[in-house]
């Protein structure tokens, strides 16, 4: 979640502070349930608590012309590669 909080938010273009939006690339919450922070992806705090919330997350997405589950998809395997605790996590994994 670090790591999308920091990160510049190309999906929605907006400015200001980003805050990671909880995305459920597997469609498999109900309502009133939170996505795993691992499935998140960042947007500007406009985009996301404004325009994606009003909209709906498939009007959305494509007015700006992405797939949700790529770009959380591509966060997964960044944290998962490129941070301490994702290859920790990784490694555990594939013991299994």
């Amino acid at each position: 979640m670090a790591t999308s909080t920091s990160q510049a938010t190309s999906t929605c273009g907006c400015v200001g502070k980003i805050s990671p939006a909880h995305f459920d690339p597997w469609g498999d919450k109900g309502i009133a349930t939170k996505v795993s922070d691992s499935a998140s992806l960042p947007m500007g705090a406009g985009g996301h608590h404004d325009e994606q919330h009003r909209t709906g997350r498939p009007a959305f997405q494509k007015k700006y012309a992405f797939d949700g589950r790529d770009v959380v998809t591509m966060y997964w395997l960044a944290w998962l590669d490129h941070t301490p605790m994702g290859r920790a996590w990784a490694a555990r994994a594939t013991l299994r």
